[in-house]
C-alpha cells in the first residue's frame, strides 16, 4: 500500500466519520500534491530560533511562529545559580515575583507537578506539597526548577513556584494564580494544557518531567462512569486520572494524549516531553502507555494500587539537586527503585515501572498484532473451538488481575504458551508470536520494582498490564470504549466510516463472541 492511501486508512480508523469526506480530501491531497512550488522529499532548512522575548501573547504570535522556531529547549543555558524567583523584586501585595530573565533561557530540568486532589486523598495531597517544597530547598545552586498546581477537596488550588531560600535554609515560594472562585476542574483538559502552556513558556528547560498525581483508574474503568455534573466535560468515554469531585469528572487518557501534543507542538517545536510521571492507581497499562508513546521519551506508573504516599518528592527533588539525573533515561531507571526505597518496612503494596516508548513506538504493535493473527490461525484452525474458547478464559481466570478484565501481560504469555499442546502442529506459529511479544514487553520495560507482597510472584511479573476480557459480558461491556484506543485500532479495517478491530481485536471478538 502506498504512503498516501495508508494516511487515509489511519484518519479511516481514528476518525470513522472522516470516510465521508474521503473524495473530497482526495481531491485536496492530490491537488496539493502537484502544487507548483512544493518540493516534496527534500528537507528544508531549519528554522532560526525565535527570539526569547516572544510570547503567546504577543501580537501576531501564529503567524510569527511559523517563521522561526519556538522550541524552548534549544534557549541558550541559564546562568550558573540564577533563581527564578527574584526576592528583590516586589509585587503589589509585597511578594517576591518571578525572575524577569527566567523565561530568556533554559535549565537543565523542570519538573511540572499537577496535583489532583479534590477527593479522599486531600491530605495526601498536602504531604505531597511540603515534600516537593523541601525538596526544593536543598537547591542551592538552582538546578532545578519546581512547579506545582495542586486541587484540594478543603481548600481552593493553587499554582506554585518554589525556590531554596538561601538565609533561612528553608523553602520559599510564590503563588502565581489562585483559584478562589474561579471554576478549576482537574478533569477539564483544559485545566491541565492551561498548566502547561504557563509552565514550558515561562520555565523553559533541556528536559521536562511531568508528574501527575490523584487517582488513576486506566483505560478500562472498573465500574461505570457516573453522571457528571451539568459544569463537567462531557462526552467521553472512560475514566482516566486526576479525577475531580466536585465535578464528578476524571482526565481520559485520549484528553491527556491531546494535550501533550497541543503543548508540544506549540512550544517545543513537536519534540516530546521527556519523563511522564503517573502518581496513581492502575496507569501502567499497555492501552495507556501507547497512547502516550509519542508525547514522552520514559512513562512511569503503577499496575495495582497505588501506596497512597506515592512517589517520594523531597528524595526525587534532591536527586536533580545532587546532579545524580544526567540524563531522562537515568531518572526513569530510578523512578521505581525510589518509590521502593522510600517504603522500606511498609512497601508489601509497592509495584512501579518504568517504559521505554521508544520500544512501543518502533515494535510493541507489531509483536502484538502479529500474536493476534497467529492466535486467530490457531483457533480458526482448531476443531473444536468451544473447547478452545474455554482455555482462553480458564488461563485469565488464572492470571494475575488487577482491575476487572486488566491482567499481567507477562503471566498471561506464560500461561498461554504453557497450555498449549507441543505436539499440535497448529502450535507453533502461535508459540513463535508469544516468544516475539515476550522479547518485546522485555525490551519496553526498563525499571520495574517491587515490595514483598509480590515476591511469590516475581517469575510472573514485569510490570505493564493489558486488557484482556474475562467472559463475554466483559469482552461487550468494554469493546466500544478499548476500540477508541491506538493500540485497538492501529492498522485496522475501515469500510463508509464503519470502524472494525484490527488483528488483535479480531482475535478477541473471535474468542469471545463465539457462538456454539
Amino acid at each position: 500500500m502506498s504512503r498516501s492511501l495508508k494516511i487515509i486508512s489511519e484518519l479511516n480508523c481514528l476518525f470513522p466519520t472522516f470516510a465521508l469526506g474521503r473524495g473530497l480530501f482526495l481531491s485536496f491531497f492530490i491537488a496539493l500534491l502537484f502544487t507548483p512550488g512544493i518540493v516534496w522529499g527534500e528537507v528544508e532548512d531549519p528554522l532560526p530560533l525565535c527570539p526569547a522575548s516572544l510570547r503567546s501573547d504577543t501580537p501576531g504570535f501564529r503567524e510569527i511562529r511559523r517563521t522561526c522556531d519556538f522550541n524552548r529547549k534549544r534557549l541558550p543555558p541559564c546562568p550558573v545559580g540564577q533563581p527564578s524567583i527574584d526576592p528583590y523584586q516586589l509585587d503589589w501585595l509585597n511578594q517576591p515575583m518571578l525572575h524577569a530573565r527566567r523565561r530568556e533561557c533554559a535549565k537543565e530540568w523542570t519538573v511540572i507537578a499537577f496535583l489532583a486532589m479534590n477527593n479522599d486523598l486531600n491530605d495526601f495531597g498536602e504531604d505531597d506539597l511540603g515534600e516537593l517544597a523541601w525538596g526544593k530547598a536543598l537547591d542551592r545552586e538552582h538546578r532545578v526548577d519546581v512547579l506545582v498546581e495542586a486541587a484540594f477537596r478543603d481548600r481552593p488550588g493553587k499554582r506554585y513556584v518554589f525556590e531554596a531560600n538561601l538565609d533561612s535554609g528553608r523553602p520559599s515560594d510564590v503563588v502565581v494564580k489562585d483559584f478562589r472562585g474561579i471554576e478549576h476542574n482537574t478533569g477539564d483538559p483544559k485545566t491541565l494544557e492551561n498548566y502547561l502552556e504557563w509552565a514550558v513558556e515561562e520555565f523553559p528547560a533541556r528536559n521536562y518531567m511531568i508528574v501527575i498525581g490523584g487517582h488513576g483508574d486506566g483505560w478500562a474503568a472498573t465500574v461505570p462512569k457516573p453522571a457528571a455534573a451539568p459544569n463537567a466535560s462531557s462526552g467521553r468515554l472512560g475514566n482516566g486520572l486526576a479525577r475531580d469531585d466536585t465535578f464528578n469528572d476524571w482526565l481520559t487518557i485520549p484528553d491527556l494524549k491531546h494535550v501533550l501534543t497541543r503543548v508540544s507542538n506549540t512550544y517545543l517545536g513537536g519534540s516530546v516531553f521527556d519523563v511522564f510521571a503517573a502518581d496513581a492507581c492502575f496507569m501502567q497499562q499497555a492501552e495507556v502507555a501507547f497512547e502516550l508513546r509519542n508525547h514522552a521519551n520514559f512513562i512511569y506508573g503503577s499496575i495495582p494500587v497505588m501506596a497512597y504516599q506515592g512517589l517520594p518528592y523531597t528524595e526525587l527533588i534532591r536527586g536533580f539537586v545532587e546532579g545524580k539525573y544526567d540524563s531522562p533515561r537515568t531518572l526513569a531507571i530510578d523512578l521505581p527503585k525510589l518509590m521502593l526505597a522510600s517504603y522500606k518496612d511498609k512497601n508489601d503494596r509497592v509495584y512501579a515501572s518504568t517504559i521505554d516508548a521508544t520500544v512501543l513506538r518502533e515494535e510493541f504493535a507489531d509483536s502484538l498484532l502479529e500474536l493476534g493473527r497467529a492466535g486467530s490461525a490457531w483457533f480458526e484452525a482448531s476443531a473444536d473451538k468451544i473447547m478452545d474458547s474455554f482455555q482462553m478464559t480458564s488461563i485469565i481466570s488464572d492470571t494475575i488481575q488487577h482491575q476487572n478484565s486488566v491482567v499481567e501481560f507477562r503471566d498471561l504469555l506464560g500461561k498461554w504458551e504453557a497450555s498449549l499442546a507441543a505436539e499440535e502442529p497448529r502450535t507453533a506459529p502461535l508459540k513463535t508470536a508469544i516468544q516475539k511479544m515476550r522479547t518485546t514487553l522485555e525490551r519496553t520495560m526498563i525499571s520495574h520494582a517491587y515490595g514483598d507482597r509480590y515476591l511469590p510472584l516475581r517469575d510472573r511479573i514485569l510490570g505493564l498490564s493489558i486488557w484482556f476480557p474475562s467472559s463475554m459480558a466483559s469482552f461487550r461491556n468494554f469493546e466500544e470504549e478499548l476500540s477508541s484506543s491506538r493500540l485497538h485500532s492501529i492498522d485496522c479495517k475501515c469500510s463508509f466510516g464503519h470502524l472494525e478491530p484490527n488483528a488483535w481485536g479480531l482475535f478477541l471478538r473471535n474468542i469471545f463472541t463465539l457462538k456454539p
